[in-house]
């Protein structure tokens, strides 16, 4: 397949096996399907097609792309459905129709694409319900309209915000002058920011979540806070937010007013914690200041969240995995000079806290390289300096790689400096792979690609667990093409 611009992937194919290689998973896991969209905005897909995600008129399994639709400019998966925006900003969705998510007024499947509404710029899936956004920063709503029918916080879980608990077969309006949704299905609640950076919520509220200073449920939007730039989710009850100035808030779940955990979830109000922040890592905990200072915080429940000072002259932060039974994290930090430096870091405190000894040097910054130019790490995808090189994404998509930078369970991570070397890293002395490389990229189906300055490409996995038999490539480089 030639000209492709860019791929969708709910699962990673091997992407050095030939398309008639291509394993076919299970057909009990109907997540597991690929998107590509040419230049030319053909859609094309493959792989299950349990409900008729693939948009074909079948629901067979198929291990060859699989042309689609025409005229597309982004595609959006779940496990049971698909959704395309066409170039001139229409909406089509195809696949299972519980509750109503493909949103034509019926709740009947389709294996092909049918056509939802126009003037679409943008689309979230939920829990079985979909929300758009459209030209004229107009929100839209449809599908499952809460998780119970009982008159309980579920009844508010995951609503369309429509101020009802009734499914809605049909796009439905919510609110006007929208610029984005953020939707989790841990925590109940979900928010959206206007375009001039009011933040408001809606669901369930029982823990503080939405901040609006009550834990009241609400199933209409209700405004939080001004100036947001962007809300982050730690996985459980806590909601974070960093302002168009930079300040840094925290809300709902354990935290009181005093920006301390507690039991009783006090913090039913957004609380500042620092200013002056550029960057925030969620996962991890980490936040970049404007003066290139890294702090981090406890993600202990009854631990307060009181940022402490790790790093100075940080230009960039990255997280990859320790390597150690998957119970770490390893930072990597480039300085202002130019230097890396790594150190490990708890991944999950409140599981491990018995664990960690400070003190240990395992816990302090180490100069690992100097001259260092870009850190891909192992099992990671959050980078505070997103740079895009499309030569290589090309090649990736062309060898039907899954989108994402992750890389190596066993705490494996690559380094390239600026002398064009790329060196491997993690539990054991650097080395150099390979030189004078221009562009280095890998999938979360542990296969690195590199492309040398003499337009060389080269391929190799780090890992056997995820080799078919009939790989070309082992764990050293092989040339696959100039």
């Amino acid at each position: 397949m030639e000209n492709v611009a860019s791929v969708q992937s709910l699962d990673a194919f091997n992407p050095m096996a030939s398309l008639r290689d291509i394993p076919l998973p299970d057909r009990g896991q109907p997540n597991v399907r690929t998107f590509v969209i040419t230049n030319n905005g053909i859609l094309y897909g493959w792989g299950t097609n349990t409900y008729g995600q693939l948009g074909v008129g079948t629901s067979i399994d198929s291990n060859l792309p699989l042309r689609i639709m025409e005229n597309v400019s982004s595609v959006y998966t779940s496990a049971y459905n698909t959704f395309a925006i066409t170039t001139d900003n229409i909406l089509y969705g195809w696949g299972n129709n519980e509750h109503g998510v493909l949103g034509n007024g019926t709740t009947t499947d389709s294996n092909v694409p049918i056509r939802i509404m126009e003037n679409v710029t943008t689309t979230y899936i939920g829990i079985n319900n979909i929300f758009a956004i459209t030209a004229d920063s107009t929100l839209y709503a449809w599908g499952r309209n809460g998780r119970s029918r009982f008159n309980d916080s579920r009844r508010y879980s995951d609503t369309l915000g429509d101020g009802t608990t009734y499914d809605r077969l049909n796009p439905t309006k919510v609110m006007e002058n929208v610029s984005s949704v953020h939707l989790d299905r841990w925590i109940g609640a979900s928010f959206l920011l206007t375009s001039d950076g009011n933040l408001y919520g809606w669901g369930d509220n029982g823990h503080g979540i939405i901040g609006d200073g009550t834990v009241n449920h609400s199933l209409y939007p209700v405004r939080v806070m001004d100036n947001v730039l962007s809300i982050f989710n730690n996985g459980g009850f806590d909601i974070y937010a960093i302002t168009i100035e930079g300040n840094f808030y925290a809300w709902g779940g354990h935290i009181d007013r005093e920006g301390y955990r507690d039991r009783f979830g006090r913090g039913k109000s957004p609380i500042r914690i620092m200013e002056g922040v550029r960057y925030f890592d969620n996962a991890d905990s980490l936040l970049l200041l404007d003066d290139d200072s890294l702090w981090v915080f406890s993600t202990f429940w009854t631990d307060p969240i009181i940022p402490r000072r790790i790093k100075d002259s940080v230009r960039s932060v990255m997280v990859g995995d320790g390597g150690v039974d998957n119970r770490y994290s390893r930072i990597y930090a480039i300085t202002t000079d130019g230097n890396l430096w790594t150190w490990i870091h708890p991944r999950r405190l409140e599981n491990q806290r018995h664990l960690i000894d400070e003190s240990d040097p395992l816990y302090k910054p180490t100069l690992l390289l100097d001259a260092v130019v870009s850190v891909h790490p192992g099992d990671s995808w959050r980078f505070s300096d997103n740079a895009e090189n499309d030569q290589l994404a090309e090649i990736m998509l062309e060898l039907f790689a899954s989108v994402g930078l992750s890389l190596d369970g066993e705490g494996g991570s690559y380094v390239i400096t600026d002398d064009g070397n790329l060196w491997r890293i993690g539990n054991h002395e650097p080395f150099v792979v390979l030189d004078s490389i221009i562009s280095f990229c890998t999938s979360i189906t542990k296969v690195n690609i590199a492309i040398q300055a003499d337009g060389s490409t080269w391929a190799w996995s780090d890992s056997r667990t995820f080799l078919h038999s009939n790989d070309p490539i082992s764990g050293m480089p092989t040339l696959v093409g100039k």
